[in-house]
């Protein structure tokens, strides 16, 4: 009973995270990047790594997500569980965190501002791997305390701690920032202790040797995104690091308070500096925090990145130092459990179970298919739209993945159905069309994704619009007929 007394708050707080975030889990549809996801972890072990080498994704989620698609299928309940369960789980970590190195008063607060925080629930619902980032960096950070605190590792621990820094990275290239913000804090705070670390560099050492069939993979991507950028923009200045503040608060108002909360405990904290010492993990939570908060907002001039799935890693300081400020600000019991109460019950109702995606895939599609007949040839841009449409034009299609081509098969079954995905009107193109008597078009944001392509005003210069239709935000439908 006892035992199972210390793990009720976690195994509450767990079950809490999945009842939340399962009651809308598939009300949005599959879109963004997940169908890109999901159809590559239909791949083979050995296709999936090498294609995915060619991209921004390390291949470790995929991986995961291959096993249980296998088992559970591809349907939108099936792919969104299993980040669900990955966001669910976080919340656990959190908890022990703020309870193993601070205390229980610190750690429930902590977790219900995870718990009711909408973007973790829009995490949770998207079938990528940053609910598995978060995941395994809350891991590394509880062991990596527990290393500062005690000194040593346990071997099984230390193991476990060398396994997860080396997944870190396999499941994304950030991965590689949690390392540097733990070696910043080691040499920041335990330079002179020798023996800390030896055994940090070698578990370090054995993370980086599991890690070595995936460094050039690694290189070449950080080379692209520095010689080519990103698709990403620049921050607009102030304004972006208060956007980003509000993005892990849910609304303006939370977000003027956290911020307000964060100051006046480091203002209290400044001129108390002399006669109080700062405890030692309330340090390292705002260096994971702070600094690549501001790291990744003044790279981002230079190498745009400054979103918030990035950041994923640094929301569990961030709700943690949230608490710890208002602990440090008011210091009494009855104080402290009112300004609780007070900060989780704006995240709760300022929080969305089912945050949109803003992609209205389903009526899109449907729209084609209504529109469709055997006489009819249907157009879109871009290429990358190929899997999010496929999944939900012909779920049979998405599934039949090729061996030896990434795409090959799933484009000659659209084909076969008169759907080609172009980036431009060429004279090919414009000729196959003449041969029909209905074309719909359907621009899925070609012009962020080809600039300049003139395809919609190359088709109304030689064909008569009969239909249009917009889908918020991005879907742009065309019916056009050849009356020659």
């Amino acid at each position: 009973m006892k035992l199972l007394k210390g793990y009720s708050p976690l195994l509450l707080l767990f079950l809490l995270n999945v009842a939340l975030k399962c009651i809308y889990l598939t009300a949005e549809p599959v879109s963004h990047d997940e169908p890109f996801t999901i159809y590559h972890a239909q791949l083979d072990f050995s296709e999936l790594v090498g294609y995915l080498k060619h991209y921004n994704n390390p291949p470790l989620f995929e991986l995961i997500l291959h096993a249980w698609i296998k088992v559970f299928g591809i349907s939108e309940l099936s792919v969104r569980i299993l980040p669900m369960l990955f966001s669910s789980a976080s919340v656990v970590f959190v908890y022990l965190i703020g309870r193993r190195f601070f205390n229980a008063r610190v750690a429930l607060p902590a977790s219900l501002l995870f718990t009711f925080s909408t973007m973790q629930i829009w995490y949770a619902h998207d079938c990528r791997v940053y609910s598995l980032f978060l995941l395994l960096t809350l891991i590394s950070f509880y062991l990596f305390f527990t290393l500062l605190k005690e000194g040593s590792l346990s071997f099984k621990k230390s193991v476990v701690l060398l396994l997860v820094q080396a997944l870190l990275i396999y499941a994304h290239y950030f991965g590689l920032f949690v390392w540097l913000l733990q070696a910043l804090i080691l040499l920041a705070f335990h330079v002179r202790n020798k023996k800390l670390l030896i055994r940090f560099t070698g578990i370090m050492l054995g993370a980086s040797l599991l890690y070595l069939p995936q460094v050039l993979s690694l290189c070449e991507r950080f080379a692209d995104s520095a010689g080519n950028g990103t698709w990403l923009k620049p921050p607009s200045g102030p304004e972006s690091l208060y956007n980003m503040i509000w993005s892990f608060s849910n609304a303006p108002v939370i977000a003027v308070l956290c911020i307000a909360l964060l100051l006046a405990a480091l203002v209290k904290f400044l001129i108390l500096a002399k006669q109080q010492r700062a405890q030692p993990e309330a340090l390292y939570l705002c260096i994971w925090f702070v600094i690549p908060f501001l790291a990744m907002f003044f790279l981002s001039y230079s190498i745009p990145m400054f979103l918030d799935r990035y950041l994923i890693y640094i929301t569990p300081a961030f709700y943690l130092l949230l608490v710890l400020s208002l602990s440090f600000l008011l210091p009494g019991k009855k104080a402290f459990y009112t300004g609780s109460v007070l900060l989780i019950a704006g995240f709760a109702f300022s929080a969305s179970l089912n945050p949109s995606k803003k992609r209205a895939l389903r009526e899109t599609v449907d729209f084609v298919v209504s529109r469709k007949d055997p006489g009819t040839l249907v157009l879109i841009c871009p290429p990358e739209f190929m899997t999010t449409f496929a999944y939900y034009y012909k779920r049979d299609y998405f599934r039949q993945v090729e061996s030896g081509s990434e795409y090959g098969r799933l484009t000659r079954l659209l084909e076969g159905d008169q759907v080609y995905f172009i980036n431009a009107m060429d004279s090919a193109m414009l000729e196959k069309a003449g041969h029909y008597k209905r074309m719909i078009y359907l621009d899925a944001g070609a012009d962020f994704t080809f600039p300049g392509n003139h395809i919609k005003d190359d088709l109304l210069s030689h064909y008569t619009l009969k239909e249009e239709v917009f889908q918020p935000e991005l879907f742009h439908m065309y019916v056009l007929e050849n009356d020659r």
